[in-house]
């Protein structure tokens, strides 16, 4: 039996938007360094994450 994929998250950012350039470099837009803050439980907050991560036990040609 194979083993299974691992990911693992190293880091994320939250931010306004996440956007490809041509070449194909991440466009990180208005992160928020410190967190969210908001006046009232539950929120609704729009955003987008941009997460650092590590794969471990990838079979050649395995798409996640």
């Amino acid at each position: 039996m194979a083993n299974k994929t691992k990911i693992e998250i190293i880091s994320a950012i939250f931010c306004d938007e996440v956007r490809k350039e041509a070449s194909g470099k991440d466009i990180i837009i208005g992160a928020t360094p410190n967190g969210v803050s908001v006046l009232k439980f539950p929120a609704k907050i729009r955003g987008s994450f941009w997460l650092h991560a590590k794969a471990t036990n990838v079979e050649k040609n395995n798409i996640l």
